[in-house]
């Protein structure tokens, strides 16, 4: 039974069933019609020393296509294979986007009601006022009836300084001041980015401490008593100054304390 070894064609890289009686003779290889000797490495034998064991096969003279150089046949196990038969492959689906860590929502706490003025959105998206609340889901804020916005519990936020702050908000930072017309917004926004950050667990501002707030309501009962013991509206003019200036002291005490403790 015939031997066959399968060389590849220089050309075209198709391999070629041939008889180990032709190796080391010229070839032409059906597909290309290109010309070799079939078995030969000359480029690897060029690059070997003299000495080396490796057997050199004797030069060969140019090839032409006219000569009468039999072609030989395609491997067996090619035979089938059409050269245009290919597969279309359907492209890799994309990766799937960068998802937020879920963090697990505190413990529900009262809503905290403010105001939020943007300052500075890099897309130019928000502007202005808004509403906003914070409670354990996040800080939310909105205009209207428009959309509401949120920001969870792990989103970016960082603390500036007095009630400024910035949130991320849908993958960028946006530079916002807090308002809050009962007072203590910055103290707000501090808690706010702490929440944010998981370093609290809740924003609770401390309520106004009403029993200091208790002399300011007692002390313009005592008015009258002084009118009287500076001689009040009858006496002479000292009696009325030392009421006027009482009754401004405890006008200017009150909206003091007041503002101070809200």
């Amino acid at each position: 039974m015939p031997s066959f070894e399968n060389i590849a064609c220089p050309r075209c890289s198709r391999s070629l069933r041939l008889p180990v009686e032709v190796l080391d003779q010229s070839v032409r290889c059906p597909l290309c019609q290109a010309t070799f000797i079939a078995g030969a490495r000359q480029s690897t034998l060029d690059t070997l020393p003299e000495t080396s064991s490796v057997k050199k096969f004797p030069p060969v003279g140019s090839l032409s296509l006219d000569d009468d150089i039999p072609p030989v046949p395609l491997a067996v196990e090619e035979n089938d294979t059409a050269l245009d038969e290919v597969e279309i492959l359907e492209p890799p689906p994309p990766p799937p986007p960068l998802l937020r860590p879920i963090v697990p929502e505190g413990k529900p706490f009262a809503p905290v009601p403010f105001v939020l003025f943007v300052l500075n959105d890099p897309h130019d998206d928000l502007e202005g006022r808004y509403r906003a609340e914070v409670d354990a889901k996040g800080v939310h804020f909105w205009r209207g009836k428009n959309r509401v916005i949120t920001a969870p519990p792990g989103s970016k936020a960082k603390y500036r300084y007095g009630t400024r702050l910035s949130l991320e908000v849908e993958g960028r930072m946006v530079e916002m001041t807090v308002v809050r017309e009962e007072g203590l917004a910055e103290e707000l926004a501090q808690q706010i980015v702490k929440f944010l950050q998981g370093k609290r667990d809740e924003v609770r501002l401390p309520k106004p401490r009403s029993y200091l707030l208790l002399p300011l309501v007692l002390l313009p009962l005592g008015i009258p008593l002084l009118a009287a013991i500076a001689g009040g509206f009858n006496g002479p003019p000292g009696g009325l100054m030392v009421w006027t200036f009482a009754a401004l002291l405890v006008v200017g005490i009150n909206c003091g304390l007041t503002f101070g403790l809200s």
